[in-house]
């Protein structure tokens, strides 16, 4: 019993969202069509950019950035206004979601 609760506290989110699907499933009741919702493409080209993400992340680039973002700015409002302002920005240019999961990795390293 200590095993599942542990779980449950270690995988909340995933409780949590496996909770809904499966409450979902109560007003849409499951058959072969929902194989028809799922987009490969889409998947594949966000495995894709995750992977590159990944990759940029490991030879310290987002390091280098945020060390040199913190050296120029005074206070955490400023490097706030500034992720904030840049995800804005590159979201004008790219799709919100590949905006979030490129600059995700950045504020976290800062």
């Amino acid at each position: 019993m200590k095993s599942i609760s542990g779980f449950i506290k270690k995988e909340a989110v995933f409780v949590i969202t496996a909770g809904c699907a499966l409450a979902s499933a109560l007003f849409v009741p499951p058959s072969r069509e929902y194989f028809a919702y799922i987009n490969l493409h889409v998947l594949v080209l966000l495995f894709c950019l995750l992977a590159v993400v990944a990759g940029i992340k490991s030879t310290g680039v987002f390091e280098l950035l945020s060390r040199s973002l913190l050296s120029k700015t005074k206070d955490a409002k400023t490097v706030g206004m500034i992720l904030v302002l840049l995800c804005f920005f590159l979201a004008m240019l790219i799709t919100n979601d590949v905006a979030l999961i490129t600059i995700v990795p950045l504020s976290i390293d800062i």
